[in-house]
């Protein structure tokens, strides 16, 4: 079952972005419903380096998909998906987003 955290700022429709996600990542790994979790963490004013100050909200989603390994091919799709909904959702809601960091993370061995 993936776990996933999508940081983001707080948004009234965030909601909506959760079960995007998430139904984008069940459907890329052929999983029924309830076999994706996704989780908001929700962030604050981001900075760029050389930056003189912070911006008031991140433009930078991460998506950080927790799981086993699935295969490259998989794992690969899963993340293109949460990135597509990510992307969706911002245009649709007019949220800035300058792009959408993805990765897949895997259990360390025992």
């Amino acid at each position: 079952m993936p776990v996933i955290t999508v940081v983001a700022a707080p948004h009234d429709r965030v909601g909506e972005l959760l079960v995007a996600v998430a139904d984008g990542v069940a459907d890329a790994l052929a999983l029924g419903h309830g076999d994706v979790i996704v989780t908001l963490v929700p962030s604050g004013p981001s900075a760029t380096s050389g930056s003189t100050g912070a911006a008031s909200v991140s433009r930078w989603p991460i998506v950080t998909i927790h799981g086993s390994d699935r295969g490259s091919a998989k794992m690969n799709a899963a993340r293109a998906s949460a990135e597509a909904a990510v992307r969706d959702w911002s245009r649709e809601n007019d949220v800035e987003c300058e792009g959408v960091w993805t990765q897949w993370l895997t259990p360390l061995p025992e």
